[in-house]
C-alpha cells in the first residue's frame, strides 16, 4: 500500500487555507457590506515576485521577504493614499452604511 501521509497533510494544510479565506471573506463581507477581492489579489501579487525572483535564482529568504514586504507595501500604500479617496463617496452619497449586527 503506498504511503499516502503527504497528501493527507498537504490536503489539509491547502484545505486549512481555504478555509481560512473563506472565513475572512465572510468575515469582511458581513462587517461592510460589499465583497473585497483587492486584498487576495495584492497577495497573489507577492506570491507571484516570489516565485519569479526564486526562478531566476535568488535565495529563498531574499524572494520571501522581498515578497512579503511589496504585498505589506501595497497594501499600505492602498490604505492611505487611495481608500481615503474613496471613503468621502459612502459619507456623500446619501446611502447608509449597513450594521453589522443586521442579519
Amino acid at each position: 500500500m503506498p504511503d499516502l501521509s503527504p497528501f493527507l497533510v498537504s490536503g489539509l494544510a491547502l484545505g486549512a487555507i481555504y478555509a481560512l479565506s473563506g472565513v475572512g471573506l465572510a468575515v469582511l463581507y458581513r462587517t461592510t457590506g460589499t465583497v473585497n477581492l483587492a486584498y487576495g489579489a495584492i497577495g497573489a501579487l507577492g506570491a507571484f515576485v516570489t516565485w519569479q525572483l526564486v526562478q531566476d535564482g535568488r535565495p529563498g529568504w531574499l524572494a520571501y521577504a522581498i515578497g512579503v514586504l511589496l504585498a505589506t507595501g501595497l497594501s499600505t500604500a492602498y490604505g492611505v493614499l487611495i481608500n481615503p479617496l474613496l471613503a468621502h463617496r459612502d459619507r456623500w452619497s446619501g446611502r447608509r452604511r449597513r450594521s453589522a449586527s443586521r442579519s
